[in-house]
């Protein structure tokens, strides 16, 4: 079974982050991209120049996320289906953020946008790879919410708390400003 990660309003809230952003030729690196959803967002936006999307594609990576059970080879397919239909700007790395960042430490993405493992640890080792890429101006996520603490804790802890935190509980952080 594939989960529906998104609604009408959850694509809206997205949209208003991408213009949150401002500027153009915005390079972006999503961390969890399940089945494409939030891409499939992101590449529909003029103001985007091109999608990184990693995610191992493995199920059993959280036990309180329903879409951990998932059949990830069904999954995998779905997204590789949304990929097809931006194929100049979405671009697919199998494996974890870690694994993209010792590939690609010279691309100079603008934006990490994280929604993978929503544990605490999971959550730190996914901003603290991503701070690496020094060009980035923002970085955010999905689920800053308290049916997420470990989330919110890492994110309060490491920045405060978001510049914005939208109403389908995604959160950016901008990085020039601090």
């Amino acid at each position: 079974m594939i989960y529906k990660m998104r609604n009408e309003m959850s694509s809206k809230e997205l949209n208003n982050l991408i213009e949150y952003l401002k500027g153009n030729n915005i390079i972006i690196v999503e961390v969890g991209s399940y089945a494409g959803e939030s891409a499939s967002v992101f590449a529909k936006s003029k103001r985007v120049k091109e999608i990184w999307c990693v995610d191992p594609w493995l199920p059993g990576w959280d036990d309180n996320a329903k879409a951990s059970s998932s059949d990830y080879v069904e999954v995998e397919k779905a997204f590789d289906c949304v990929m097809k239909k931006y194929p100049n700007k979405i671009k697919k790395f199998k494996g974890t953020v870690q694994d993209f960042y010792d590939k690609h430490k010279t691309l100079k993405p603008d934006f990490v946008y994280i929604d993978a493992v929503h544990t605490y640890d999971a959550c730190k080792k996914d901003i603290e790879t991503s701070l690496k890429w020094k060009s980035l101006k923002w970085i955010g996520g999905h689920d800053y919410s308290k049916k997420w603490p470990g989330v919110m804790k890492i994110v309060d802890e490491k920045f405060k708390k978001p510049n914005k935190v939208f109403k389908e509980t995604s959160w950016v952080i901008n990085l020039k400003k601090r």
